[in-house]
């Protein structure tokens, strides 16, 4: 945010550091968020599915035992 509003921008290329390196560094956080946000997602899916496949696990338990009396 800092760097879109480009405050401090002119204190940090007169120390040396060029605007490309900015530029290239928010794209860097934009794929790390963006691949975050991929693996949260799949994690929660993987989530749902242990979950479904525990119930699924317990019904049939279930109905196992019930059918054995």
């Amino acid at each position: 945010m800092i760097f879109r509003r480009k405050a401090f921008l002119d204190w940090y290329t007169r120390e040396g550091i060029d605007e490309m390196e900015f530029i290239e560094a928010m794209s860097n956080m934009n794929s790390l968020a963006s691949e975050r946000q991929q693996y949260q997602h799949a994690k929660a899916e993987d989530k749902r599915e242990d979950i479904n496949f525990s119930q699924h696990c317990s019904v049939t338990l279930y109905v196992r035992l019930r059918l054995e009396r």
